[in-house]
């Protein structure tokens, strides 16, 4: 199963913050998109891209509100508490 990201969606910038390309607005820039890899927590697959400028590779889950969460599907209560997703949720493409 695949997390159903627009189609042609592109991370909007690079996580890399010594690419030139980290602040980023707008506009193209040298990505492409490279695999997929499978998320151990609910088997998954989530894609991955490239920066041709520095050689970082992130994925679709790099700038999802779950980032780094051992269990993605499951909501982080203390974020929760703090109403912390409310604004990234505006941001980000809808599943």
């Amino acid at each position: 199963m695949v997390d159903r990201i627009p189609r042609g969606w592109l991370p909007p910038r690079c996580t890399n913050p010594k690419c030139k390309y980290h602040n980023h607005m707008g506009g193209p820039w040298p990505v492409r998109k490279v695999d997929f890899y499978t998320r151990k927590s609910d088997r998954r697959s989530v894609q991955r891209f490239h920066c041709r400028a520095c050689g970082v590779t992130m994925s679709t889950q790099s700038f999802s509100t779950t980032y780094r969460q051992k269990r993605p599907d499951r909501p982080d209560p203390k974020a929760m508490e703090k109403g912390m997703l409310e604004p990234l949720q505006s941001t980000l493409p809808v599943e």
